[in-house]
């Protein structure tokens, strides 16, 4: 999203300063663009204070920078799902696995099992297919009918509806996973019946995501929830930001 603002704002004449923590970029800049957008790498925006002051920091220093206008991109973080052993090697949250894959092209488990409740998780699965990754299962929260994803020929793992990951199952010496147990959930988001154990060496938890509204809260925002999109969204909008 920050890159699409920053290709958006250079289009139309602006002069960007777009401020990355990390040290590359997900996506590009557009070449129309690249001439007025200033990527800053490795930094982050501390503080942003009235008149638009922002503070941006590196590994060697504050940066004081006014700006005319401020686009928050943010983006939302991943939460983990709680079950028993999460915390073992192999269980992570969606963005590491997608950093790993993607950034870095290493593979986050051989054989992972995907815990959602959403579209996120199953875009998530199909993104381990297309990288060759075996997927073990998608286990999703919600009943059967509420989620959207690839039927038929195009799957080949099982998608377990109404189902909730109750515990990895450890390797030895706590060093890894080599299964995951599952227990459904009844109309009342109760657990009930057997538990049902599946073989996998990784579990991915998309179950659900927050938005990083930190910099928004301190800069006066507020946040309010909708219950259209089931999250928290901006209430109020600040003066140029």
């Amino acid at each position: 999203a920050g890159v699409a603002a920053a290709n958006a704002a250079a289009a139309c004449g602006a002069k960007v300063l777009l401020v990355e923590s990390s040290q590359r970029l997900d996506s590009s800049v557009t070449e129309s663009g690249s001439s007025r957008v200033q990527c800053q790498f490795g930094s982050t925006c501390v503080g942003i204070y009235p008149d638009l002051w922002a503070a941006i920091v590196d590994s060697e220093c504050l940066t004081k920078i006014r700006t005319r206008s401020l686009v928050l991109a943010t983006g939302c973080e991943d939460q983990p799902a709680i079950f028993g052993n999460n915390d073992l090697p192999g269980v992570m949250l969606g963005e590491a696995a997608r950093r790993l894959i993607e950034r870095y092209s290493v593979r986050p488990s051989e054989r992972p099992l995907v815990l959602t409740a959403g579209r996120y998780g199953h875009r998530m699965a199909e993104s381990l297919l297309e990288h060759e990754i075996r997927v073990a299962g998608v286990v999703d929260l919600r009943e059967r009918g509420t989620s959207s994803h690839p039927v038929g020929d195009l799957i080949d793992y099982p998608v377990m509806h109404a189902h909730a990951v109750v515990e990895a199952v450890p390797r030895r010496g706590n060093s890894g996973v080599k299964a995951a147990r599952l227990r459904a959930i009844d109309e009342k988001g109760q657990l009930f019946g057997v538990v049902t154990e599946i073989p996998c060496d990784g579990i991915i938890m998309c179950v659900s995501r927050t938005p990083r509204d930190g910099l928004l809260r301190q800069a006066g925002g507020t946040m309010a929830y909708d219950q259209r999109l089931h999250r928290h969204v901006p209430e109020l909008s600040l003066i140029h930001i």
